[in-house]
């Protein structure tokens, strides 16, 4: 992997960037206020940057824990550099380019009512919509299961009168 790549933490909470070398670190480098570090001679090559990974990644760190998550990635968006914020789960489908991109349908639950549950990534052209109904309980479809595979009514109900369903 390269280096500098992967999560860092700011004052509010953390970013991953991949600036590992090239165009990318020096644009990496010059949002962060860190302009001399590709030509620094511990870290002007990737053999030396993966050598000293840990002094580049404490260096980066140290300026990233300045600024919060969202001024940074506004900043190196802008320079080019591939990066984004880390979320936690309560916050992963309020992200506007989620929600853009409507990476969740709506279904209807029987118990729980309507919940929005994630959808599949891969969208075709003139295709039906990947998400047709909400996971199913625990059970829901023993029944159309085992007649599916030749059980006999009466079997059925044998096997959840003895709790072996």
């Amino acid at each position: 992997m390269g280096v500098p790549m992967g999560c860092f933490a700011a004052a509010d909470g953390y970013l991953n960037i991949a600036g590992a070398s090239g165009r990318l670190l020096r644009n990496l480098c010059q949002a962060i206020g860190l302009p001399g570090i590709p030509a620094d001679s511990r870290f002007d090559s990737a053999g030396k940057r993966s050598a000293n990974r840990a002094e580049l990644n404490a260096l980066i760190a140290q300026r990233l824990r300045t600024r919060p998550v969202a001024a940074w990635v506004e900043d190196l968006n802008r320079a080019g550099v591939p990066c984004g914020p880390v979320y936690r789960m309560d916050e992963v489908f309020a992200d506007p380019q989620v929600e853009h991109l409507a990476m969740t349908q709506p279904v209807d639950h029987p118990a729980l009512g309507r919940l929005d549950i994630l959808r599949n990534a891969v969208r075709m052209t003139d295709a039906a919509a990947t998400v047709r109904t909400p996971s199913p309980d625990i059970g829901a479809h023993t029944d159309e299961v085992l007649t599916e595979l030749g059980y006999p009514r009466a079997e059925i109900d044998r096997l959840r009168a003895q709790r072996a369903i």
